[in-house]
């Protein structure tokens, strides 16, 4: 459906510009110096284009210039995280590879805290109990 519409686009223009150059051969054939005219403008607007485009380049290679400074400040910044990223995971690295001796170490710690409370609690049994026959036979001699 698109491409048909197109066509009969296409076909409705190409009528319109034949129309329009029969006009105007028409309307303006009798004008003796019409083609000195058309060619003197056509001079001028050739020369305000070009001057436009000198303009537009000049704006375009300082606008050029701008992003390439932004380019180059953003690609400093990656670099920069790059090697802050590279400093953190070497880091991390680092200290995951400690992890097991740190573990190690803990349960020892661990296994000799239970040890030291095991016979700390037998040492209070016995003062206690000693406490206990004590006192019982200081009661019993009372």
């Amino acid at each position: 459906m698109q491409n048909n519409s197109r066509i009969h686009v296409t076909y409705i223009i190409a009528i319109l510009i034949a129309v329009i150059i029969c006009l105007v051969t028409i309307q303006w054939g009798n004008i003796p110096r019409l083609v000195e005219l058309i060619s003197f403008a056509l001079t001028i607007s050739s020369l305000v284009l070009a001057v436009l485009a000198i303009v537009y380049a000049v704006y375009s290679n300082n606008s050029f210039g701008h992003n390439i400074a932004k380019l180059d400040s953003a690609s400093n910044y990656i670099s920069d995280s790059t090697k802050s990223l590279s400093t953190i995971t070497e880091d991390l690295k680092r200290k995951f590879d400690r992890m097991p001796d740190l573990l190690e170490t803990i349960s020892k710690k661990t296994d000799t805290t239970q040890l030291l409370l095991s016979q700390l609690s037998e040492k209070v049994w016995a003062q206690w109990k000693l406490n206990l026959l004590s006192q019982m036979q200081l009661r019993l001699r009372a």
